[in-house]
C-alpha cells in the first residue's frame, strides 16, 4: 500500500498556565432568589450554582436566572374526602338496632392518642360504666334542699344546736370535735351552676375536726353488697376564710341492720391522719387528701369502691376537714353529692324538690309548714279534730295516718299544743277546746300516745269538744 511522502511535525509553543474554577451553590424559596442562602436548607425548593473564576463572597445578584425547583413540580391534589355531613346523614340512614351486644362497635375519637378513630366495643362500655342499678344516685338530699326542722343556721343556740353527732339538715348529721365547731346552714348565693342550694359549714371553734356524714338504710345499702360504687361531690372554700384540704370515704356498718352509731368517730386523730372509726364500722376507701381551691368549685371523684365488708348491714358517706388548724370564721361549701353503683362516677343527676322531699319525709315529717321550726306558735292551723273519737270512761281517742305512708321504723313522736308547747313522751302537749267551741286551754298533757310505722294514736281523759295540736315524726338512723 503506498502513502505520501512524510510530514515532520514539530513542537508548537507552550500554552498559557490554567486558571482556579471555584463553583458555589446557594438554596431560596422562588426563582427570585427568596430567602436566599449559601447554607443548605431543606425548607426551601429552589437551588442555583455559578461558576467563578475568582473568589467570591455570594450574593442573590450572583444567582440571577440560575434558580431551579430541585424539588420537582408539586403533585396533583388528592382526591377530596366525603364531606362530613353526607358522612352523618349515612350514619343516620344506617338500620337501628334496639338491643346492643357485646361485640357491637362504636367509633370514638382518643384524646390519648392525638384523638386518632378508635373503636369502642358494648362490651367495653358496660366495664367503663357499670350498672347503673335500681336509682341513679343513693344519697338522698344530695343538694341540701330539705331543710324540715326550719332553722335558718344551726348554732349553739338554736334547737337543735350545731353539738356532735346531731341531725340537722335533713338526712345529714353533723359530727365534730366537740359541740359548737361549726355553724350550719343552707346557702343559696355561692351555688354551682345548676345547683339550687348547698350545704355552708362556717368555723367557730378553731383548730378542731369535724365533717358532715349521710346513713343509707338496709333496704337500699344491701343493693350495694359485692359490687363497686363511685362517689363525688362539689367542694369550695374561700379567699381570706380557706381550708386547705378535705377528705371522704364510704363506711360499712356490720352489725344489727339500721341500729346503727350515728358518731363513727372514735378519735379524730392529727391533720394527715385518718380518724379511728367506733366498732362495727369500716371505711371501704383509703381516705386521702382532697385539695380545695379558693372561690371555685371542684368536683371531687372516688372512684371503684368494692363494698366487700363482710354481713355489711348499713353505707354512709361521710366527708370531713383534715386540717387541724382551721380558723374561727373559716367557710366550706359542699354541694351536688352522689353515689353510684359502678366502677366510675357518673354525672350528677339532681331529683326534684317533690320528691327529695318525700323521700326524707320516710325518716322525718312534721304538720308544721315547710318554713315552720319544731315548737312554733301556729294558733288555730295545725291538725284539729272537733266532737272527736269514741268516749268510754271519760276517755277519748283519736289516730292520725303518717302521710309518707311508712316511716323507717316505730318513730318517736313529738306533740306540740298550739302554743309551741310540747315534745315527747310525757312531754307531749295539746290544745283542747270546750264543747261549747269557745275557749281554748294550752299545754294540756295527754293521758298517752302509741306509735306504729304507719300512723299514732293518742288517747287523753276529759269531756272536751275539740283538740289542735302539731306532731314530728321521727324515725332517723
Amino acid at each position: 500500500m503506498l502513502f505520501g511522502n512524510p510530514v515532520v511535525v514539530g513542537a508548537g509553543p507552550a500554552g498559557a498556565a490554567g486558571a482556579p474554577v471555584y463553583l458555589y451553590q446557594a438554596w431560596a424559596s422562588d426563582s427570585s432568589g427568596t430567602n436566599f442562602t449559601t447554607t443548605f436548607d431543606a425548607s426551601l425548593d429552589y437551588t442555583a450554582f455559578k461558576i467563578s473564576y475568582s473568589v467570591l463572597t455570594p450574593v442573590v445578584g450572583d444567582f440571577a436566572g440560575l434558580w431551579k425547583n430541585y424539588k420537582g413540580a408539586q403533585g396533583i391534589q388528592g382526591i377530596q374526602g366525603i364531606p362530613g355531613e353526607i358522612t352523618a346523614a349515612l350514619l343516620h340512614a344506617a338500620p337501628s338496632k334496639t338491643i346492643p351486644v357485646n361485640d357491637d362497635e362504636i367509633f370514638i375519637l382518643d384524646s390519648a392518642s392525638s384523638y386518632i378513630l378508635s373503636k369502642l366495643t358494648f362490651a367495653n362500655i358496660k366495664a367503663a360504666l357499670g350498672s347503673i342499678g335500681l336509682y341513679y344516685n343513693a344519697i338522698i338530699n344530695p343538694q341540701f334542699q330539705i331543710n324540715q326542722r326550719a332553722v335558718a343556721t344551726y348554732t349553739s343556740s338554736t334547737t337543735p344546736a350545731n353539738s356532735d353527732d346531731a341531725y340537722l339538715l335533713d338526712q345529714w348529721v353533723l359530727l365534730s370535735d366537740g359541740n359548737d365547731i361549726v355553724d350550719v346552714s343552707q346557702e343559696f348565693t355561692i351555688v354551682p351552676p345548676g345547683a339550687p342550694s348547698c350545704l355552708k359549714l362556717e368555723i367557730e371553734t378553731a383548730n378542731k375536726k369535724f365533717g358532715k356524714i349521710f346513713f343509707l338504710e338496709n333496704k337500699d345499702a344491701l343493693k350495694f353488697a359485692g359490687k363497686s360504687v363511685s362517689l363525688q361531690f362539689k367542694a369550695r372554700t374561700t379567699i381570706g376564710k380557706a381550708i386547705r384540704n378535705i377528705r371522704s370515704a364510704v363506711l360499712s356498718w356490720s352489725s344489727t341492720a339500721d341500729t346503727i352509731t350515728s358518731d363513727v368517730v372514735d378519735a379524730w386523730g392529727a391533720e394527715g391522719s385518718n380518724p379511728t372509726l367506733v366498732a362495727n364500722w369500716t371505711a371501704e376507701n383509703v381516705a386521702a387528701n382532697l385539695a380545695l381551691v379558693a372561690d371555685t368549685w371542684t368536683t371531687h371523684k372516688i372512684e371503684n369502691i368494692a363494698i366487700d365488708t363482710a354481713s355489711m348491714a348499713n353505707l354512709a358517706v361521710f366527708i370531713w376537714v383534715d386540717d387541724a388548724d382551721c380558723a374561727v370564721d373559716d367557710l366550706l361549701y359542699l354541694a351536688d353529692i352522689q353515689l353510684n353503683e359502678g366502677a366510675v362516677c357518673l354525672p350528677f343527676m339532681p331529683s326534684d324538690f317533690q320528691h327529695e322531699q318525700i323521700k326524707c319525709t320516710r325518716f322525718l315529717e312534721k304538720s308544721y309548714k315547710e318554713t315552720e321550726p319544731f315548737g312554733t306558735t301556729t294558733g288555730d292551723s295545725g291538725i284539729m279534730f272537733y266532737n272527736f273519737g269514741h268516749e268510754t270512761n271519760s276517755q277519748r281517742a283519736f289516730s292520725v295516718a303518717f302521710a309518707s305512708r311508712k316511716a323507717l321504723s316505730t318513730p318517736t313522736v313529738l306533740i306540740y299544743d298550739r302554743s309551741g308547747g310540747g315534745g315527747s313522751g310525757a312531754n307531749a302537749r295539746v290544745s283542747t277546746i270546750n264543747a261549747a267551741g269557745t275557749a281554748w286551754t294550752e299545754g294540756v298533757a295527754i293521758m298517752g300516745c302509741i306509735a306504729t310505722d304507719k300512723s299514732f294514736f293518742i288517747y287523753m281523759s276529759g269531756a272536751i269538744g275539740g283538740v289542735g295540736f302539731h306532731y314530728v315524726i321521727l324515725s332517723e338512723l
